[in-house]
């Protein structure tokens, strides 16, 4: 069996020392690799479709008869991470600790594994996900045939990596990933997977009020995971202070040596890939929204960025930063499929726009408040959303 290197991350939860309220999962980062080892085809099978974290399907095809395919039966639990697939194959991790293998063309349950009992979020002393089993979406490696999903385990409280078989759900292996020293019941695990190569993250908040220690900073590692750059805002001690993490969204890989990061603050920066230039190294900066929160969907020069009062896109070009549209109100982690840029609003609300215009092309309610911070996902002519403990999926063709 061929076993690719994983990486689960474990993110620090600042408001456990601060009093101040929890992140939910979109203020987490997840990492992202700045090479791909997964062949993706047609497949959605990391986070945001591929580990240079696009967000961007393999099918632009220009959307037509949109409509409403099939609704799951509802799962055990809620469903934060975001939906995969693989083939035939729609893989869910839902809050109950429970990996699903749905059929993509009508929504049947084909497998569930059960991984064992979550952690009642009472007891935690920061979180807001009640039970709370997985939160960071899954990666899938389809040449091994291999689901690897982090869950968070009653007994210990403690965080176990397990490596499932991707055609049956039975499990080839498992341990697990807490750092010596570290307490699970802080050290939540809220970023997803990711398969192999450089990793890039941003992180959030630390208690240092002088002494930089990488808060708040866009961080290049190793294989290895050590340190090989590093960018923060000269702004960093006042983000500590008052939890305006940067690490509310995940750095942007770009075409053209340029990495995009965006934060609490509404602030997005356009940074040098080979040197990020440490503290206050950006390139140029601008205020764009209230606050940045989700992971950004990026086409070519173009960047969508989910808010908490917007939508917006932002054109990126060697030395500047420049808003070409914005739509108002609420918005979740952008993808683009079938032409279009998607969001999910926290209020259960579907929405496509045009990427050139933001004209509005498809607006569906699904009937309930959805998980916070939800991100869809698109392959093989559909587009997959998580509603509460179900799971919808949308023709768009």
């Amino acid at each position: 069996m061929r076993r690719a290197w994983v990486l689960a991350v474990i993110l620090l939860l600042a408001a456990c020392s601060s009093g101040k309220p929890s992140p939910t999962p979109s203020s987490t980062t997840t990492p992202r690799t700045s090479k791909s080892s997964v062949p993706i085809g047609a497949d959605w099978p990391v986070y945001h479709h591929d580990n240079e974290r696009s967000g961007v399907a393999s099918d632009q095809a220009p959307m037509k008869n949109f409509r409403r395919s099939w609704t799951s039966a509802r799962l055990d639990e809620l469903v934060y991470a975001q939906p995969l697939a693989v083939g035939n194959q729609v893989i869910v991790a839902s809050e109950g600790n429970t990996v699903y293998s749905l059929d993509a063309s009508n929504g049947t349950i084909k497998w569930r594994r059960p991984l064992g009992a979550p952690v009642n979020g009472g007891s935690l002393p920061c979180g807001n996900i009640n039970p709370t089993g997985i939160t960071g979406t899954p990666a899938i490696d389809p040449g091994a045939g291999v689901v690897y999903v982090v869950a968070f385990l009653r007994t210990g409280p403690h965080h176990e990596l397990f490596a499932l078989d991707l055609s049956s759900g039975a499990v080839r292996w498992h341990r697990t990933i807490d750092p010596p020293g570290l307490s699970a019941v802080v050290e939540q695990e809220r970023g997803a997977l990711a398969l192999g190569g450089s990793v890039w993250v941003t992180t959030g908040n630390t208690a240092s009020s002088g002494a930089f220690d990488f808060g708040n900073a866009v961080v290049k590692l190793t294989s290895a995971l050590r340190v090989s750059d590093y960018f923060a805002p000269t702004d960093w001690v006042a983000l500590n202070a008052g939890d305006v993490d940067l690490g509310s969204v995940g750095p942007v890989l770009m075409s053209g040596g340029r990495a995009f990061a965006a934060g609490k603050a509404g602030i997005v920066y356009l940074l040098e890939r080979n040197k990020l230039g440490h503290v206050g190294g950006e390139v140029t900066s601008k205020h764009v929204c209230s606050r940045a929160f989700g992971q950004p969907a990026v086409q070519g020069s173009m960047v969508f960025v989910a808010c908490e009062d917007s939508l917006v896109a932002v054109r990126v070009g060697s030395k500047t930063l420049s808003v070409v549209w914005t739509s108002s109100g609420e918005s979740g982690p952008t993808i683009v499929a079938a032409g279009a840029v998607w969001t999910m609003k926290g209020s259960g609300v579907l929405t496509a726009f045009n990427p050139s215009s933001g004209k509005v092309l498809e607006h569906v309610s699904l009937g309930a408040p959805a998980t916070r911070f939800i991100a869809p996902s698109a392959a093989g002519g559909r587009l997959f959303v998580a509603d509460g403990n179900r799971i919808v999926a949308f023709a768009l063709h």
